[in-house]
């Protein structure tokens, strides 16, 4: 049981991290979306960080979702 324990905490850490990490990311594709001014490339480049982004935080919730539901994983 403690391999598991291990992987048990080091599950939730990164879960911990996982939520602020996404919000910087998503304050940051939106800063270089809205300071654009007309640039397209620049534009481009905040909106597929912020894409990215969510699609990376659908992805964490659909694991964690998995972990906790199918594998019955305690986290």
């Amino acid at each position: 049981m403690g391999i598991m324990l291990v992987l048990i905490n080091i599950a939730n850490f990164c879960l911990f991290l996982a939520g602020p990490i996404a919000l910087v990311c998503i304050i940051t594709g939106a800063y270089w979306y809205i300071t654009a001014a007309g640039d397209e490339e620049r534009a481009e480049r905040g909106k597929k960080i912020v894409l990215y982004t969510f699609i990376g935080t659908i992805l964490l919730i659909l694991s964690y979702t998995f972990l906790i539901e199918i594998i019955r994983l305690n986290i």
